[in-house]
């Protein structure tokens, strides 16, 4: 198996796990903005029977600035992978997000739902979505949402850096969605790939919070573990008061009952993988 983007953070845990199984590519081996005619070239080389595209543009507001970066990301790319592997009989698994929808209502997004981005970040992801569709290769198109880790730049490694600098935090509480483990992500794209499942999914931990209580709930926990030496006060704001290039959907949850109907399980609680996660940054701590 190959993975593109892994250093990224659903790369690299994916690396982590499929040890010899899998090769990596990162953007020293290949920049993936500007040498997508030599991508052909490595592939071929390197002969895998699965290619993972982990690798994308998801800085949401600088997408809105430079366009043509996160076109070249996450819309050319899948589509000349998608190509690539349609000729070889490849499999093709491919990233994406809630950013596809409009974030209107209350309701978990479901994977035939009609799309409508908020951004130009979403966009682009949706049109990358397409191209790998129309290539009629097979594929694995994973939608998730609100991605973090231990390491990498994330929400949770931002509020634990802010939270040692200031008394004081405000946070949006008016967006929900479903923070996910990149770790648990990984795990099962694994489980997945073993299937031999094929199509679009949605892949989350399970269960729905906003920003504002996965804050809450990362910080208290931090605090048990020592990351932290005092909880700072947070404030909750509506996005509305949250000034930035690109606008955010307030619904991002997203249904998982078409996973759960064919794995016959389901992705744990969000509150227990990142439980772990803050063991883990814990563990690298000490």
């Amino acid at each position: 198996m190959l993975v593109l983007g892994a250093n990224g953070q659903i790369g690299y845990r994916l690396l982590e796990q499929l040890g010899s199984m899998a090769k990596g590519l990162t953007r020293a081996d290949i920049d993936l903005e500007d040498d997508l005619p030599k991508l052909s070239e490595k592939l071929d080389a390197l002969h895998p029977k699965v290619v993972i595209n982990a690798a994308a543009f998801t800085q949401v507001d600088a997408a809105e600035e430079y366009r043509e970066q996160a076109q070249q990301l996450n819309t050319e790319l899948p589509s000349y992978l998608a190509r690539h592997c349609a000729e070889r009989d490849l499999l093709l698994v491919h990233y994406s997000t809630d950013y596809v929808f409009s974030g209107q209502g209350t309701e978990p997004w479901k994977e035939e739902d009609e799309v409508a981005p908020l951004n130009f970040y979403g966009a682009t992801k949706w049109e990358g979505e397409e191209a790998i569709r129309h290539n009629e290769g097979r594929y694995l198109i994973l939608r998730t949402s609100w991605v973090y880790d231990s390491r990498g730049n994330n929400f949770l490694r931002k509020i634990l850096q802010v939270a040692k600098e200031r008394p004081e935090l405000k946070i949006v509480n008016d967006q929900i969605g479903s923070p996910s483990w990149a770790k648990d992500l990984a795990t099962h794209t694994i489980q997945m790939l073993s299937s031999g499942k094929v199509g679009t999914y949605h892949l989350v931990n399970s269960g729905y919070t906003s920003w504002f209580e996965f804050a809450k709930e990362l910080l208290s926990q931090a605090k048990d573990l020592n990351l932290i030496e005092r909880l700072p006060k947070l404030t909750p704001v509506n996005t509305s008061e949250w000034q930035s290039p690109a606008a955010r959907p307030l619904n991002s949850r997203l249904s998982i009952e078409k996973w759960k109907a064919d794995f016959s399980s389901s992705p744990r609680p969000w509150q227990d993988a990142l439980k772990d996660c803050l063991l883990e940054s814990a563990a690298r701590a000490t």
